[in-house]
């Protein structure tokens, strides 16, 4: 029901403002690539900050041959700055930390490898982690999968994944391609989309308040290879030489006004509606596990149905989610009502917001995030739709992955 009526509000704002660009990055969410990007992961499984919350990983090989990656998950997961046993987001602060105290993020990594057979799908709660997969010789009835395939690495290693660093766990994973033989960083083998990388991937977010479970589903961001990679632990994304296609410029979310109320014909209700976003750098350096400078600038330009713009500013570190409300106020529901991203600040239903990292001497600082949309009927009900933000034009600059070595030797 909501997911309908959500279609038609964007379908009536889609048909009175024009996107500014046409242009698209080189980086895509609906196809496969050489570097895979999950921007948000989250396990709350005791419900400490909301409903008990999990999140269910895909992974897919698309190509016909066996390949490896490896992979690493981001932990940013905030500690009361009085208390570093308690969890908290920046929402939640003044009520878990205490007056006066502040949530500070945190930016630590746990990573594993992974070999693939050909066009292999795996699955995993990341609240759990995959501690045997299906080829490895230890959980199928006959050792390995049909026709020899096996999840064991050339060097012997088995593939395995972990679970996150705790619970409460707010980050986002990533997963880099890599030679099945040597376990360096490489180009696609499938010749159908020119070596561009093999990995595809989802994310469901599962939420259950024991009444209703509420899942959202988005995408993995995928970053091509240009098929220039030099095998070494740092990574070139866009700019000169670059080893992966460049990050994207600008991004584009179509999206419903905070704290409007849309409501449904034939008598069947209404629900307000409230937005998240979550973004993270598309330079990270695993090696020193260092989060100074991973950050910047982000500019919003919000349009409303009358094309009327206005603008606004935050920042960002290694990975941050923020309701959209809280950009331009406090955090938290005070204030939110004289937002502009509110409806009753704009005075209509729907807009477009762009977003654009503001890029450095020395790196683009090109960002990647998912945009969450929550309909809430007035009472204990809430449902919530995720969306990959749409991508224009490129960053002119580099930003860089720097991996750590391979933790298996």
């Amino acid at each position: 029901m909501w997911t309908n009526a959500s279609k038609m509000v964007r379908a009536a704002f889609g048909a009175v403002l024009l996107v500014a660009s046409t242009a698209t990055a080189d980086i895509v969410s609906d196809q496969s690539g050489a570097i895979l990007v999950f921007p948000k992961i989250v396990v709350d499984t005791t419900g400490d900050l909301g409903d008990p919350t999990d999140t269910v990983i895909q992974i897919t090989n698309t190509s016909n041959s066996v390949i490896s990656a490896r992979c690493f998950y981001v932990n940013a997961t905030g500690h009361c700055s009085n208390n570093e046993n308690i969890a908290c987001t920046e929402e939640s602060a003044a009520a878990r930390c205490g007056a006066g105290n502040r949530c500070v993020p945190q930016w630590t990594k746990r990573d594993f490898r992974l070999t693939l057979t050909k066009r292999q799908p795996l699955a995993w709660r990341a609240s759990e982690g995959l501690p045997d997969l299906p080829c490895d010789g230890i959980g199928s009835p006959d050792g390995f999968c049909p026709f020899g395939q096996s999840n064991i690495g050339a060097d012997g290693s088995v593939s395995s994944v972990p679970l996150v660093a705790e619970d409460p766990f707010y980050g986002q994973l990533t997963c880099v391609q890599v030679d099945p033989e040597s376990f360096e960083p490489s180009a696609g083998f499938n010749p159908g989309n020119g070596g561009a990388g093999d990995l595809k991937g989802e994310a469901t977010i599962i939420s259950d308040d024991g009444d209703l479970p509420d899942a959202r589903k988005v995408n993995a961001v995928a970053l091509k290879s240009t098929t220039t990679n030099d095998q070494d632990d740092v990574l070139q994304i866009g700019g000169a030489n670059a080893e992966y296609e460049a990050c994207p410029h600008v991004l584009i979310l179509n999206h419903t006004f905070d704290n409007a109320t849309v409501t449904y014909g034939a008598g069947q209700g209404s629900s307000l509606v409230t937005n998240d976003l979550t973004v993270m750098p598309c330079s990270q350096d695993y090696l020193t596990e260092n989060a100074d400078g991973s950050g910047g600038v982000l500019q919003f330009l919000i349009f409303n149905e009358f094309e009327q713009r206005f603008s606004a500013s935050t920042t960002y570190d290694c990975w941050r989610e923020i309701p959209l409300s809280d950009i331009d106020t406090r955090p938290g529901p005070t204030g939110d009502s004289s937002s502009i991203f509110s409806a009753s600040v704009q005075g209509t239903i729907t807009g477009q917001t762009r977003v654009r990292p503001v890029g450095s001497g020395s790196r683009a600082n090109g960002v990647l995030a998912i945009a969450e949309e929550a309909w809430n009927n007035g009472g204990s009900r809430t449902a919530t739709t995720a969306a990959n933000l749409h991508f224009a034009g490129e960053t002119t600059g580099s930003d860089q992955i720097i991996l750590s070595p391979d933790s298996i030797p």
